[in-house]
């Protein structure tokens, strides 16, 4: 594992990328296609509320830029600790897929189809 080998940077981006393609495949459960991260971040939380620790992924998502693009990393307890935090938001995503049903997926969508109309 790269964060056993102190490899940092790459442990972070693979941190957040895993919370991130976890969120992308629900919304595209739910019919939507987003390749801006940002986007879909703001779209998760408009739909879902506080159904996902969105602020971990944006945690994450920074880390990941900060380590990327300027070679700050983190503390090897700090990583361990977004590790942790990224298991949790992993499994409560996929929670959440494996529960929805196609009524909730319709009113998802409907509720997506109001915020493009305003």
């Amino acid at each position: 594992m790269t964060l056993g080998q102190k490899d940092f940077v790459w442990a972070t981006s693979m941190i957040y990328y895993a919370e991130y393609y976890a969120l992308y495949s629900l919304l595209l459960k739910l019919g939507v296609k987003s390749e801006n991260h940002e986007c879909s971040l703001e779209i998760a939380g408009f739909l879902m509320d506080k159904s996902i620790d969105l602020k971990g992924v944006k945690r994450a998502k920074k880390l990941r830029i900060d380590a990327q693009y300027y070679l700050k990393t983190v503390s090897d307890d700090e990583l361990q600790e977004e590790l942790r935090n990224a298991k949790i938001i992993v499994n409560d995503i996929i929670n959440i897929i494996n529960k929805l049903s196609t009524k909730e997926i319709k009113e998802y969508r409907n509720k997506l189809l109001k915020l493009i109309k305003s």
